[in-house]
């Protein structure tokens, strides 16, 4: 099984049960009803093309706290397939984004830390010249951002495994 389908297997939602029949409807929309219309052939083959590539972005929004709801349920070659599909295909990379992002925002120690830019006082402007040396600054010159992680730096496969406690 890929990511997503145990994503919807491990669902209580009663539209993770929707995968299968859209999978029907998108291969044959005449299926059980008598189309009038030429049109409403294709809504209901794209809408249900539409709801088979975005029903496990759906349902994973669904759960409370998806990474205890699925603590342990995928293994570590599941989710490097996320990964790397991810790459290739714009709605899994979507899904992919949706996890990151709870994940960063579920640990914060996951995610990089911006390093604090240095303040400065300008209440007390009383210099003679305030622009100072402005003129010599080198426009071409480029300042890299800093980041800081909490931890050591960890790519997205890690990320993915601890937040989800894969053990293998």
């Amino acid at each position: 099984m890929i990511f997503e389908e145990i994503l919807l297997s491990k669902s209580k939602s009663k539209q993770a049960k929707l995968a299968k029949h859209a999978a029907k409807a998108a291969k044959d929309p005449d299926t059980g009803i008598k189309i009038v219309k030429k049109a409403a052939y294709f809504v209901i083959r794209d809408c249900a093309n539409i709801a088979q590539q975005y029903l496990p972005h759906y349902i994973y929004t669904q759960y409370d706290n998806p990474f205890k709801d699925l603590q342990d349920a995928f293994s570590s070659d599941q989710v490097a397939d996320l990964i790397n599909r991810a790459e290739r295909n714009l709605v899994t990379r979507q899904l992919l984004d949706i996890i990151l992002t709870d994940i960063r925002d579920a640990f914060p120690s996951s995610a990089p830390v911006k390093k604090e830019e240095e303040k400065f006082d300008v209440t007390d402007l009383n210099e003679d010249d305030i622009y100072g040396d402005y003129d010599l600054y080198d426009s071409e010159e480029e300042e890299e951002l800093d980041t800081v992680l909490d931890e050591e730096e960890k790519d997205t496969l890690q990320i993915i495994i601890e937040a989800f406690k894969i053990k293998n």
